[in-house]
């Protein structure tokens, strides 16, 4: 999923544009929920505690996602 609200000035281990999202098959997708966690996450690792704005999560594009395989070989 890509965090479209994402700020370069932020990035850190816990805070990137970019995460793999693992679901059950039958599961749908709750971006909200997932936002929730990230921002749970990083606000608790890091002096730079962030609001909901700068969680905003989408399905990457196939375009993008294909360029990610790619550095990943």
């Amino acid at each position: 999923m890509e965090n479209t609200a994402f700020q370069e000035e932020y990035q850190g281990e816990h805070y990137q544009r970019y995460y793999c999202v693992i679901i059950q098959y039958t599961t749908e997708i709750n971006s909200e929920k997932i936002a929730k966690a990230m921002r749970d996450l990083q606000n608790q690792h890091s002096p730079h505690k962030l609001g909901k704005k700068n969680f905003h999560f989408r399905l990457v594009p196939s375009e993008v996602i294909q360029l990610i395989q790619l550095d990943l070989l």
